[in-house]
């Protein structure tokens, strides 16, 4: 038995020889006990980044297959690893969730101007919130960043659910949600307020 383990611990080590752990991201959270993930799975996660309409679909055409494949990775190496949650149960499931202080106060901030008159042209601004992994699926939900008048004739930003994208392994493919129809990116109806 023992050198099962060790063949398995060794075949981890060889195929997932980069592994992020997530207590060292202080701009991540995540909804799980334990806290490894590899590296490739990751460094495919855009958090932090914003996204016009070229690059949100460059990234929902070109990297969902990806994003895919590393997370199926991921679970093998959950596996083979024996990662386990405090209980010593094996790793069912991991949320990952950008921080939003560092998207409201480092991200926006830095990109102000250039948010606010994309918005006024009619571009949509969006943003990587959440990654959740499990033994069903992999998804990614984005927000929007949108705009709202305020009293002094100007705007303040507001945020918004967006899409999500699932992919189920019983059947091979991404699905869609669009969480959010309006079309309008000005004084929505339903928005939360960032930090």
């Amino acid at each position: 038995m023992n050198d099962f383990i060790n063949i398995q611990e060794q075949l981890a080590q060889d195929y997932f020889p980069c592994i992020a752990d997530l207590r060292n991201f202080i701009h991540i959270t995540y909804w799980s006990d334990f806290h490894l993930i590899t590296q490739a799975l990751f460094d495919l996660l855009p958090f932090g980044q914003l996204f016009g309409g070229n690059q949100f679909y460059a990234f929902t055409d070109y990297q969902l297959g990806p994003l895919a494949d590393e997370a199926r990775c991921n679970l093998l190496f959950w596996s083979l690893a024996n990662v386990t949650t405090f209980m010593g149960q094996r790793a069912q499931e991991l949320t990952l969730h950008y921080d939003n202080t560092f998207l409201w106060h480092y991200v926006v901030p830095a990109c102000k101007i250039e948010i606010h008159n994309q918005l006024l042209e009619g571009h949509r601004i969006r943003f990587l919130s959440r990654c959740q992994l499990s033994q069903a699926k992999v998804e990614v939900e984005f927000q929007e960043i949108q705009l709202c008048s305020n009293d002094n004739s100007g705007y303040n930003f507001i945020c918004t659910d967006s899409q999500i994208y699932a992919y189920l392994w019983r059947n091979h493919i991404w699905e869609t949600n669009i969480v959010n129809w309006e079309t309008n990116l000005v004084n929505l109806q339903t928005f939360h307020v960032p930090i």
